[in-house]
């Protein structure tokens, strides 16, 4: 009875963990996918990125280089300490294949004003005589207390604000917590989301990506513009323009509205008889993970297998009881 009750368990977790994958689209066109777990890999192809140097002089980005990175606590496990930039940036191993891509990822910052001109993420060619880049940043240049997300770009000898200084739509990142930022560029128009909400859609050149386009983080081509404050967490990278439902399911899977939620603590049993009702008389118990403070709750019954998410996690949870004599 024991196994057959596992198998139960096991075939529902399959389930619920195969519906979950089938019902997002952000598998199609990923290139680039970094957790930073303590690495630079690339979860997509299994490479490193590398890293470079800072600017010897302002205008071309340093040659690869060895580089301490640091670490501090993700979303998820471990995130990129962007504010260890200071000396170099890391350099991606994908670069875009043309003006139709996606950058998505999480931040945190105590700080997002002190990054000024020091880009998240930075998309240029090493020299830069030819102006044409893409800076992507965490906050905007208005003061007052928006916090960006904005596109900084520089093509054809202009700069371009995107969103614009005075533009009411800017929507600001909130200090002390992980905010998702998502940049879907398609041929010439940007749209900008927050959390899985789209704050922004306008114009941006479409120059930028060549084929000795490189995508950096934490620096660009100018020695001022390196070690912007905060963390990094969960970067994306497309070869197409995300959707509004791909996103929303980027979002969804971040999860940042409810990131607070405890984790999973050690198994426990907890006597559940006086909250089950199956019309025997019976001795019910379940083993299951109990986090603190969860608002997750559990009702099975005699020979019933469960599954549960708690803090993203699948536990299998199996009611035992034993009838007593009639």
């Amino acid at each position: 009875m024991k196994r057959k009750i596992f198998a139960v368990a096991l075939a529902a977790a399959m389930t619920i963990s195969s519906a979950t994958v089938a019902s997002a689209d952000v598998e199609k066109d990923l290139i680039g996918h970094y957790t930073f777990e303590d690495n630079l890999k690339n979860e997509v192809s299994g490479k490193e990125a590398t890293t470079v140097a800072k600017p010897a002089a302002d205008g071309k980005v340093g040659d690869e280089t060895e580089l301490t990175m640091t670490y501090g606590e993700g979303l998820t496990g471990k995130a990129l300490d962007l504010s260890g930039c200071t000396d170099g940036a890391v350099k991606l191993d994908v670069v875009p294949k043309s003006g139709t891509f996606t950058i998505s990822f999480v931040t945190k910052s105590d700080n997002f004003a002190a990054q000024g001109n020091k880009p998240i993420v930075w998309i240029g060619k090493q020299d830069q005589s030819t102006e044409a880049w893409h800076s992507i940043k965490a906050m905007t240049w208005e003061d007052g207390g928006k916090n960006g997300p904005m596109v900084w770009n520089k093509s054809g000898g202009s700069y371009i604000d995107v969103p614009a200084l005075a533009d009411a739509t800017i929507t600001s990142l909130k200090v002390g917590t992980w905010n998702l930022c998502t940049f879907v560029f398609d041929n010439g128009k940007v749209q900008i989301y927050v959390n899985g909400e789209k704050t922004y859609n306008g114009d941006v050149p479409t120059d930028v990506i060549t084929a000795d386009t490189w995508v950096l983080l934490g620096g660009s081509a100018w020695g001022a513009d390196y070690g912007p404050v905060g963390l990094l967490d969960e970067l994306y990278v497309f070869d197409r323009a995300l959707t509004d439902a791909d996103v929303a399911e980027l979002a969804k899977a971040a999860d940042v509205e409810n990131q607070t939620t405890p984790a999973p603590t050690e198994a426990t049993t907890i006597d559940l008889s006086d909250r089950i009702d199956d019309g025997k008389d019976a001795t019910k118990k379940a083993t299951t993970t109990k986090a603190e403070n969860s608002n997750v709750g559990l009702y099975v019954g005699i020979g019933v297998a469960a599954v549960v998410v708690i803090a993203g996690v699948a536990v299998a949870v199996v009611a035992k009881g034993k009838k007593k004599a009639e």
